[in-house]
């Protein structure tokens, strides 16, 4: 059996289909119809025309997204707002093995792409939360490969770990 199979996430790799409504209802319900930047009352949100990443973490993951519909624009910051607005409870999502998932708030992560169709924002994403600290299956595939726990904290977490005192 290989080590992958034994502990590697189907969250590695998702992809979702978000209708385009299903977004808009998520900034009407976080903004109540205003745009974030004038402050003053929108017309009825009909549709997005735009939605583009205007920043990124160091390691990938979205941290500044602006949606524009018609003349009014949202500018979302920090990954959990940002999953917030793209998440779905009725939506699936299809990951890596095939398999499919629903009833997520969220989107699984901040480490995406996205692009707009007819209708809807395609999404390809990895990884499951916030992307920060250690991997349960990667520290699983390290230990496994031979490494001992010093070896892993290092990796995760980028600091050297005093070993156990032997008396």
């Amino acid at each position: 059996m290989c080590i992958r199979d034994r502990y590697g996430s189907p969250w590695l790799r998702w992809s979702v289909k978000l209708p385009i409504d299903n977004v808009l209802e998520n900034i009407r319900m976080e903004y109540g119809g205003k745009a974030a930047e004038s402050g003053e009352s929108s017309q009825e949100l009909s549709t997005i025309t735009d939605i583009k990443v205007d920043g990124r973490r160091g390691d990938g993951q979205v941290q500044a997204l602006t949606i524009i519909c018609g003349d009014e624009s949202f500018h979302i910051e920090g990954e959990y707002n940002i999953r917030k607005i793209l998440g779905n409870m009725q939506t699936e999502i299809t990951l890596l093995d095939g398999s499919v998932t629903s009833k997520m708030q969220l989107l699984p992560s901040a480490f995406f792409c996205l692009e707009m169709t007819e209708g809807y924002i395609n999404v390809r994403g990895g990884g499951y939360g916030h992307g920060n600290g250690m991997s349960q299956c990667g520290a699983a595939e390290m230990a496994d490969l031979g490494l001992d726990y010093k070896a892993i904290l290092e990796y995760y977490y980028d600091v050297s770990v005093v070993g156990d005192s032997e008396e």
